[in-house]
């Protein structure tokens, strides 16, 4: 098994086969390993050990910051502020402590969401901190994802792997949103969003390309295996991405282009590598951009719903008979 495991892991570092598929691999080569209950058992009490602790320690935080009164005073905060410091410090020390006992990917995992729950108890520290205790206005978003980008891409260059991408992911978007806050008015983005008044169009413009350039680099960043999972990486930057072609729709309805382009190269992408994750999302924002191209030429007509279904089933019929197409002259290719 241990020969098994040194192969699977040279070909992930060929970049031949992802973390996914090693870990599926070594699962199934490893069927009759008696230790493996043992394992599962260890990264399911690990599971359920950071879970418990984090949510008592940020209850414990919350608490011991928030009198019966709910008048929260500096001393207070202070407080909240040093237990939740200390949560994220208590996580982080098992997190490596259960790194250097790991031996099967399984723990590894444990692992990887006890770093998540340390990052989590330090982002909630930083939040009291920047809003509670120390005033930094319209910087206050920015501090808090520069401080969590700190954190979060050491944490996922340790232990990469599903919980540590999403944190790191998490901290590239707040880092832009605070970006965005800190150059504009907080409260125009807000109200602008909510339909308040109407949308500045730099904010706009703005955090519309920031947010389409990042989902489309993120995707690249995961085609490219620089992120892990790599499923993960094109579900979140495809969110992004569509978030941010959005925004852009919202002061011009011409920038739907940018919706249906990136729908048509997620589908175009996944055509061409076999990945049905590709298709689906761009499918999704195919949808979305032909649903809000049509509302705006029929004028919210119900012929938006019938063409959209018409169109639906003539690509599901096209389906159907190329896959009779494939199984005949699979068949005939076969018989010769």
């Amino acid at each position: 098994m241990d020969d098994v495991r040194a192969r699977l892991a040279g070909w992930r570092a060929r970049g031949l086969i992802t973390i996914d598929q090693e870990e599926a691999i070594a699962a199934h080569e490893a069927g009759g390993d008696p230790a493996a209950a043992d394992r599962r058992l260890v990264e399911s009490l690990a599971y359920v050990g950071a879970v418990l602790f984090l949510a008592g320690g940020l209850v414990l935080a919350f608490d011991v910051g928030v009198p019966d009164d709910f008048l929260v005073g500096l001393d207070d905060r202070w407080d909240s502020f040093w237990v939740a410091l200390a949560v994220a410090a208590v996580l982080g020390i098992g997190a490596y402590a259960l790194d250097g006992r790991a031996v099967h990917d399984t723990t590894r995992r444990g692992v990887a969401l006890t770093a998540l729950g340390a990052f989590v108890a330090f982002v909630v520290a930083e939040i009291i901190l920047v809003t509670g205790i120390i005033d930094l206005g319209r910087s206050s978003v920015l501090v808090v994802g520069l401080a969590m980008l700190a954190v979060a891409y050491p944490l996922y260059r340790w232990t990469p792997g599903a919980p540590t991408h999403l944190a790191l992911a998490a901290a590239g978007v707040v880092t832009i949103s605070g970006f965005i806050s800190a150059v504009f008015d907080t409260e125009e983005i807000i109200g602008s969003v909510f339909g308040f008044f109407e949308p500045g169009t730099g904010v706009f413009v703005t955090a519309g390309l920031l947010f389409l350039a990042f989902g489309l680099g993120w995707m690249h960043l995961a085609d490219r295996r620089l992120l892990v999972p790599r499923n993960l990486g094109y579900l979140l930057g495809a969110l992004v991405a569509f978030f941010g072609a959005q925004l852009l729709t919202g002061i011009a309805r011409w920038w739907i282009v940018v919706t249906l382009a990136v729908g048509l190269g997620l589908v175009v992408a996944g055509i061409a590598r076999g990945r049905t994750i590709l298709m689906a999302l761009g499918t999704y924002g195919l949808a979305f951009g032909l649903s809000d191209l049509l509302n705006q030429i029929f004028d919210t007509d119900r012929s938006v719903g019938v063409t959209l279904a018409a169109v639906g089933a003539a690509v599901f019929v096209v389906a159907v008979v190329r896959a009779g197409t494939t199984g005949e002259e699979a068949s005939v290719t076969e018989a010769r």
